[in-house]
C-alpha cells in the first residue's frame, strides 16, 4: 500500500517542479530570415500609449536568432527590421514562437509558429497588404488621368470602386472577429485601417467592439490592453448615449433619423431597412385611447394601399411586452412593431422630439419625411395622391 502510494506522489512532485522550471524559463522566439547575416532586429512592446524597446539581437551568419524573456501576461510586440519592416506577434508566458521570412521584406513574406493569435494577425495584415496594393492601383490610375477631359466620370468610376474594395474589406474583418472572438489578434481587427481610414467606426459598430470586449474581459481580466479596450468602449457608449438623447432633424424635408429596435420576436430592426417603400413612422401605445381609436384608419389604409408599395413602422413607448403584444393583437396591426419599452424614455422618441402621441411621419421612397401627423381622412387622402 506505501508503494502504491509513493509513486503517485513521486509524480505530482515531478508535475510540480517540472510546472515551476516551465514558467521560470519564458518565452522564446527563434527563427532563421534570408539575407539577414549581420541585420539587427529590434524588440518593442507596444503598450497602451507607446511603443517601448525591450531588446536587439544580432542575427547570425547563418540567419539565425533567439529572443528569450518573461511576461506575466501576453503582450504585442512589433519585431522590427527597419522603419517600414515589421512584424507584430502576440507573445504569452509560456510560448516558444518561430518565425522565418526574407529579412529584405519580412512583413510580406514572413511567417510564424507556435502563437495562434500571432498567426492571425498574419492573416489579417496578410488581407490588408491585398487590400492596400488595390486601393494604390486605383490611385495610380487617378494620377495618370489628371489631365484627361472625363476627369470627373473617371473618378466617380473610382470612388465607387474604392467604396467596393473597403466594403469587401469590412466583410473580411467581421468575418474574422465573429469567427476568433476570444483571441487577442482581434484587437487588432477592431483598430485595422486603410490609409488612416478606420476599417470600422467605433460608433455605428459598437457591436464588433462590444462582443469583442466581452469576451477578453472574460479571458483576460488583467491584460492592459483589454482594460484599455474596454474604457474605449465605455466611452463609445456614453457618445452614443448622448447622440440619441439629442433630438434630431425630422421635419418636413429632412431624411428621418435612423430607428433600430427590437421587435416582438427580439429581432433588431431599422427603419432604414424599408427604403424603397412609402412608410408611415407612427408613434404610439397601448394604454393610449387616442391611438386606438385610430387603429382602424390604420388598418384600412394598409389593407388598401400596401400592395402598392406602402408599409407601416410603428413604435411603441409601452412599458411591458404583454401589454404591447395585446395590443397588437387585438387591433389587428399586421405590420412592422419595434419597441424598447422604455415609455417616454425610448430613445426614438427623443431621436424625433415626439411630445405627445399618437405622432406620425411619412416618409418617402428615399427616406424624406415628406408630411407629419396625418390622421383620419387626411392620411388616406395623401396616400391616394402618392399610390393613384
Amino acid at each position: 500500500m506505501k508503494n502504491q502510494l509513493f509513486i503517485p506522489i513521486l509524480l505530482l512532485l515531478f508535475a510540480l517542479i517540472n510546472s515551476c522550471t516551465q514558467s521560470s524559463e519564458g518565452y522564446i522566439i527563434k527563427g532563421n530570415l534570408e539575407n539577414g547575416n549581420g541585420k539587427i532586429i529590434l524588440m518593442n512592446e507596444l503598450n497602451t500609449t507607446s511603443l517601448d524597446l525591450i531588446d536587439s539581437v544580432k542575427i547570425e551568419d547563418d540567419g539565425s536568432f533567439l529572443f528569450e524573456g518573461k511576461t506575466s501576461s501576453p503582450m504585442f510586440l512589433f519585431f522590427q527590421m527597419g522603419n517600414n519592416n515589421f512584424i507584430t506577434l502576440v507573445v504569452d508566458s509560456l510560448d516558444n514562437i518561430e518565425v522565418t521570412g526574407d529579412a529584405n521584406n519580412l512583413a510580406g513574406t514572413y511567417n510564424v509558429k507556435g502563437s495562434k493569435d500571432s498567426e492571425l494577425i498574419r492573416e489579417l495584415n496578410m488581407r490588408l497588404s491585398k487590400t492596400l496594393l488595390q486601393v494604390d492601383s486605383i490611385a495610380a490610375i487617378f494620377n495618370q488621368n489628371k489631365e484627361n477631359p472625363s476627369i470627373d466620370s473617371i473618378k466617380a468610376e473610382l470612388d465607387k470602386t474604392y467604396a467596393q474594395i473597403i466594403a469587401k474589406h469590412k466583410e473580411f474583418v467581421t468575418s474574422f472577429l465573429d469567427k476568433n472572438t476570444e483571441s487577442l489578434a482581434c484587437i487588432m481587427a477592431l483598430y485595422q485601417q486603410v490609409r488612416r481610414n478606420p476599417i470600422l467606426n467605433a460608433v455605428q459598430d459598437i457591436e464588433y467592439f462590444e462582443k469583442v470586449d466581452n469576451a477578453l474581459s472574460k479571458k483576460y481580466p488583467q491584460s492592459k490592453h483589454t482594460k484599455a479596450l474596454h474604457a474605449n468602449v465605455i466611452e463609445v457608449k456614453k457618445v452614443i448615449a448622448s447622440e440619441q438623447s439629442k433630438p434630431q432633424d425630422a421635419s418636413i424635408g429632412a431624411i428621418a433619423p435612423e430607428i433600430t429596435l427590437p421587435t416582438p420576436t427580439g429581432e433588431m430592426m431599422s427603419l432604414s431597412s424599408l427604403r424603397g417603400k412609402y412608410v408611415l413612422l407612427d408613434f404610439w401605445a397601448g394604454w393610449c385611447r387616442p391611438c386606438r381609436m385610430e387603429s382602424p384608419n390604420l388598418v384600412a389604409n394598409y389593407k388598401k394601399f400596401h400592395s402598392k408599395g406602402f408599409e407601416i413602422f410603428q413604435v411603441s413607448l409601452d412599458k411591458t411586452k404583454d401589454e404591447w403584444t395585446k395590443a397588437i393583437e387585438k387591433d389587428g396591426l399586421n405590420w412592422n412593431h419595434v419597441s424598447d419599452l422604455q415609455y417616454w424614455n425610448s430613445t426614438a422618441v427623443k431621436t424625433y422630439g415626439v411630445g405627445s402621441i399618437p405622432a406620425s411621419f411619412l416618409i418617402d421612397k428615399d427616406g424624406k419625411i415628406i408630411a407629419k401627423d396625418l390622421r383620419g381622412d387626411a392620411l388616406g387622402q395623401k396616400l391616394a395622391e402618392i399610390f393613384n
